[in-house]
């Protein structure tokens, strides 16, 4: 009988680390998969890209804008931005692709939908491109009131 009771601890013992080495691997899991989950978004572009707004030209009669961006230093891959023209009544948000290196300047037309004389300000933004092809949205570069 002695002889059982010293296999069964052995036994129970031998369950105990399965389970402890089980339940390490499925949280390890869990936690590989968040960590990996949550770099993605992450983009070292979003903090360092700059970018102004140098001048705005306003045509009445065609109800266009003329906008110029010009790109400061910093890196990131920007592949569009948006415009955010606010008005007194709503905003128009106008999203162009762009191929603009550092330093660099772009004159960019708008024809809008609301009335150039009720826009009060203008908002760039840029969207910057990912590792897997997932496009994001940076905060507000510049601003320009009219």
């Amino acid at each position: 009988m002695s002889n059982k009771r010293g296999l069964s601890t052995i036994i129970i013992t031998m369950i105990l680390i399965l389970i402890s080495l089980v339940a390490i691997g499925v949280f390890w899991v869990v936690v590989n998969n968040l960590i990996k989950g949550g770099t993605e978004d992450i983009n070292l572009g979003r903090l360092t890209f700059s970018a102004e707004i140098n001048r705005v030209l306003v045509d009445n009669s065609s109800n266009n804008m003329s906008i110029l961006v010009k790109r400061n230093s910093g890196e990131g891959n920007v592949t569009k931005m948006k415009f955010i023209f606010y008005s007194e009544n709503d905003n128009e948000i106008i999203t162009q692709d762009i191929n603009l290196e550092q330093f660099a300047q772009k004159n960019f037309v708008f024809h809008l939908e609301t009335n150039v004389t009720n826009i009060t300000r203008i908002s760039i933004a840029p969207v910057l491109g990912s590792g897997k092809g997932e496009e994001n949205v940076g905060n507000v570069l510049d601003t320009y009131e009219i």
